[in-house]
């Protein structure tokens, strides 16, 4: 059964501000922090209990 990530707007709003902290010191880092999120969202949809410890 696949589980759906759900963001909350704080999270959302992090996110956006760390994507744009990053952008101000290299152009490819803002790229590759959405490729690694959406990584690990996919990974969590799969198995969302994924390194609970």
């Amino acid at each position: 059964m696949a589980y759906k990530i759900m963001i909350s707007p704080r999270a959302q709003k992090e996110i956006e501000n760390a994507i744009d902290y990053y952008a101000l010191y290299s152009v490819d880092a803002p790229e590759n922090v959405i490729a690694v999120l959406k990584e690990n969202y996919a990974t969590l949809e799969i198995n969302p209990f994924f390194k609970v410890r």
